[in-house]
């Protein structure tokens, strides 16, 4: 059983090594920043439609933006 935690234990820990946070903030945003940290990230939802997010990536949107349905059109 304690090699089975073990296990366990190691492929949850190397299925998150390869995850990447994202992070939107519509007030102190650019789209020119790389998202990737809460300091530098993007300010429109673009960036978000245009990128391929992998498996266990995440998408941080900050409180207190907000974004409208005319800025963001889903094709």
């Amino acid at each position: 059983m304690k090699k089975i935690y073990i296990a366990f234990l190691l492929l949850a820990f190397i299925t998150n090594c390869y995850a990447t946070e994202y992070f939107v903030n519509s007030v102190s945003g650019n789209d020119a920043n790389n998202g990737v940290n809460s300091a530098s990230p993007w300010q429109s939802l673009t960036p978000v439609k245009n990128t391929n997010f992998q498996p266990g990536d995440i998408i941080n949107f900050a409180r207190g933006s907000a974004w409208f349905a005319a800025a963001f059109e889903l094709s």
